[in-house]
């Protein structure tokens, strides 16, 4: 008769899935080292930074600060790792592309947020969404066209007011 595993077995199977989750997720490995099969998937990146952008947007037209805060802190971290990540896509220079174009922009962009000079604040949006259709050209996929997010119709169950 076949014994089944104890529960201390378990939580070792546990602990060493764990372990391994955390080491990929810390950036110990890196897509260049990864078979092109295995390299993470540039849309996952973009649908993130389209998605944190539109919520952005909602939040700046809410003149909610803490709220813009935290999305252009999101929107920064996923460039960062979209830089570290995805060097290239089928031939295309992303990392190189979006360091040049975003990585500023998003900068200036925050420090504006935090003094809430909301003129200034909706420029450096339009600046950044401005820059993620400059990247899309750049790397010949001018056909993708993002907009600033239309706060008429917000998709989201969320409330962006403060």
């Amino acid at each position: 008769m076949r014994s089944s595993p104890s529960y201390g077995s378990l939580i070792l199977i546990i602990l060493i899935l764990s372990a391994c989750g955390i080491a990929v997720q810390s950036g110990d490995i890196k897509a260049v080292d990864l078979p092109e099969e295995e390299q993470p998937e540039l849309s996952t990146y973009m649908i993130s930074l389209q998605r944190f952008s539109q919520k952005l947007g909602y939040s700046i037209a809410e003149r909610n600060t803490m709220l813009s805060l935290f999305y252009v802190e999101e929107l920064e971290e996923t460039v960062e790792d979209l830089i570290k990540e995805v060097p290239e896509h089928h031939g295309a220079p992303i990392a190189p592309v979006a360091q040049s174009i975003m990585v500023s922009r998003i900068d200036h962009l925050e420090k504006t947020i935090a003094t809430e000079n909301w003129p200034a604040v909706d420029a450096g949006y339009t600046k950044v969404i401005d820059g993620c259709n400059s990247c899309h050209q750049a790397t010949q996929h001018e056909f993708i066209k993002i907009l600033p997010a239309d706060t008429s119709r917000q998709p989201y169950n969320q409330d962006f007011r403060p």
